[in-house]
């Protein structure tokens, strides 16, 4: 069958109006899924957030599963945030009168790095404390990461932001239980 003149002409509207359609279609559909996508991004959903803050090491050793033992302050600052997740680790954090985060502790199951600091220091050796081997890294003579592990708990000081000396990193791994 062979379509000609304004029988063609028509037809080819028609094709040109429903492919316009398709694509308006494809077009809002995908602007109210990228709209609906950062709606719950404003409204904080999504993956939820692992931490859970305590005000007391008890509470938080109970909701991990094990205890942590640390000092009541570190280098003069003894305001600590305690966070922990459940049956992983327990972090606390040490902050100055300001208010600066100074240090941070971890401890938690297994035998991996739990740090969370992945830096390339300019300095990184392995320190025997007592009988334990402690992976240190920094920049000159400070310390700005140790971690080490007992053989069933990891162990981590975070001092990124306020390096410390090797002598007060060697005493909290003495501390930190």
């Amino acid at each position: 069958m062979k379509i000609t003149g304004s029988k063609r002409t028509l037809l080819i509207v028609i094709i040109a109006a429903a492919c316009a359609a398709v694509a308006a279609a494809a077009f809002f559909a995908l602007r109210h899924s990228t709209d609906a996508g950062r709606k719950g991004m404003e409204t904080g959903t999504g993956i939820a957030n692992p931490f859970h803050g305590f005000d007391t090491m008890k509470d938080a050793e109970a909701y991990a599963g094990f205890t942590f033992s640390v000092p009541e302050s570190v280098d003069g600052n003894s305001t600590q945030g305690i966070d922990a997740i459940r049956d992983q680790l327990i972090e606390v954090r040490y902050y100055d009168s300001a208010n600066n985060e100074m240090i941070m502790l971890r401890k938690g199951t297994g035998t991996d790095n739990i740090s969370g600091d992945y830096n390339v220091y300019d300095v990184t050796f392995t320190e025997e404390v007592g009988d334990i081997s402690v992976t240190m890294g920094g920049n000159g003579d400070t310390v700005s990461v140790a971690y080490w592990t007992d053989g069933k708990n990891a162990f981590a000081i975070d001092a990124q932001d306020h390096p410390v000396t090797k002598e007060l990193a060697e005493e909290l791994v003495g501390e930190m239980k």
